[in-house]
């Protein structure tokens, strides 16, 4: 079994962090109650604004603040659950 590596001086998700670049479209996928108790899966997308680190249990963990399209709250969403918008899809 191959062994994960971990730094303890670095925060968790740094090296996906550092792939996205504030302007960039990003996706992620979240789950909500409907109107009818059913669980739901949505997909939502945004314009990423910066990439930060927050400490979560004792251990600095990166986020990204996020404008989503369908409105103007922005979001912090852990970087690990975030992947490009391909330019593909945006046209």
């Amino acid at each position: 079994m191959k062994k994960v590596k971990s730094d303890k001086n670095m925060p968790f998700g740094i090296r996906i962090g550092a792939k996205f670049k504030p302007g960039e479209m990003v996706e992620w996928s979240g789950w909500f109650l409907g109107s009818n108790g059913e669980t739901k899966h949505e997909v939502y997308t945004g314009v990423l604004i910066e990439v930060f680190s927050e400490t979560m249990g004792g251990r600095e963990v990166m986020y990204a603040k996020i404008l989503p399209v369908n409105n103007n709250i922005l979001l912090d969403v852990n970087v690990m659950c975030l992947r490009k918008v391909n330019d593909k899809e945006t046209n």
